[in-house]
């Protein structure tokens, strides 16, 4: 956010209007894949930062189109639809 206006300055920070983004795309399309990925995985396969894959994963289970099944340790993520 600009100090002086208050506006922002267009920071890859912003929300996204659309409902799934690129990275949002690929985590799912990982997932898909193998449900067993951490967000370390996500992080260098799709050339982000682990906050950014922390932030859509965030995103896609508040949309209910994955979920965490078992522990944080053990567990796997699964697509929902």
């Amino acid at each position: 956010m600009d100090e002086v206006t208050g506006s922002n300055t267009g920071s890859s920070n912003d929300p996204i209007n659309d409902p799934i983004n690129e990275i949002a795309l690929h985590i799912l399309l990982e997932i898909k894949a193998n449900g067993y990925l951490t967000y370390e995985d996500l992080s260098s396969s799709i050339g982000v930062g682990v906050s950014t894959i922390k932030r859509n994963i965030q995103s896609l289970k508040e949309m209910g189109l994955i979920a965490r099944e078992g522990s944080n340790k053990t567990g796997y993520w699964r697509v929902l639809s």
